[in-house]
């Protein structure tokens, strides 16, 4: 049944003071805050309609309404579709700009952190590293008479560093041709393609230095390693703040399913295929365990490929308007660090 323009007001009133309140909302309510060209008994009359497609719910009988996941996915369409427009203040990137040239990694933990501390909500974010990450540089430096630091940087600003223990009798000058050599072999070249007959030959040419070589490849063993994704969690504890989740039941079920990170990862990344935004309202999650959270999710990209996944998991009475704004902002804003790192 289509919506009348008043239906429409008054649907899109109530969600937005439950939000706000986490109250049933009442006619008299939306009428003095909202509506003041409309009397509570027209406004109570629409309310009746819109229960009974199925928009509202009345909690007690002589209580307000309570928007539906019905309403939420309403409001949320009028979000994206631009009827409701988008505000968000960028004094938070302010701090972060500052931070944008240190390691991706610190960055990607300052930005959750961010983002949890600014919503009151659960973020969640995995960076998608892939084995096609290309190394961009390696430099050994010396520390003291037996080792070196081994520092590895590929050209997403990943950085990995790795102590390696040097034969006795190695001096300076030898120390900086072994790497300006693993760095002419090793540099541009993809860390998928360090496959064991490429470390086999390297190590042959290397014979000498067979000792150092052997730690230098098992540090870049550890890299590829590493580079599966990798999921920040920030703000777990918010939950606890959410009248929603006075239930210690429902606590559990919903951090089981967050401490699971390769589930995570693996649930965001299909959940973002072929949208750069997405909003997922309680019973619409393919997840039984979190169909009473919704989650919004945004990839952010570089080249054309995704490189990470943000998200956020709130309830269903979402600050869906501020969430939405707050996670486009950051992925133009990670795009940006991204492509200029």
């Amino acid at each position: 049944m289509v919506l009348t323009e008043r239906q429409k007001k008054i649907l899109l009133a109530v969600v937005k003071d439950y939000i706000e309140s986490a109250e049933p909302v009442g006619s008299r309510t939306i009428s003095k805050k909202y509506l003041p060209s409309l009397s509570p008994a027209t406004i109570r009359n629409e309310m009746a309609d819109l229960e009974e497609m199925g928009y509202f719910y009345q909690p007690h009988t002589s209580a307000g309404r309570v928007p539906t996941n019905k309403a939420y996915r309403y409001y949320v369409n009028a979000i994206l579709s631009g009827e409701e427009k988008l505000t968000f203040d960028d004094y938070l990137f302010r701090e972060l700009l500052n931070e944008a040239k240190e390691e991706i990694e610190s960055l990607l933990r300052r930005i959750g952190k961010l983002i949890s501390r600014t919503t009151d909500y659960i973020s969640i974010i995995v960076a998608l590293r892939s084995r096609e990450s290309v190394i961009k540089k390696i430099e050994l430096f010396r520390l003291d008479l037996m080792h070196a630091l081994m520092i590895i940087v590929t050209e997403g600003g990943w950085v990995h560093h790795k102590l390696i223990t040097l034969k006795e009798d190695m001096d300076e000058e030898e120390i900086e041709e072994l790497g300006r050599y693993i760095n002419e072999k090793l540099s541009g070249k993809s860390l998928g393609s360090l496959d064991e007959g490429f470390i086999r030959e390297l190590i042959k040419k290397l014979e000498e230095y067979k000792g150092v070589c052997v730690e230098a490849i098992q540090a870049l063993a550890e890299v590829r390693e590493r580079f599966n994704s990798k999921v920040y969690l920030e703000g777990v504890t918010n939950i606890l703040k959410l009248p929603e989740f006075k239930d210690v039941e429902k606590i559990r079920i919903v951090l089981e399913v967050l401490e699971e990170e390769d589930f995570m990862a693996k649930m965001l990344a299909e959940l973002s295929r072929g949208e750069n935004l997405k909003v997922i309202i309680g019973e619409e999650n393919p997840i039984d365990r979190m169909k009473e959270c919704s989650l919004v999710t945004a990839s952010y990209s570089l080249g054309g490929k995704i490189m990470g996944i943000l998200g956020i998991v709130g309830p269903t009475r979402m600050d869906y308007k501020r969430v939405i704004s707050l996670m486009k902002a950051m992925t133009k804003f990670l795009e940006s660090v991204e492509g200029g790192s």
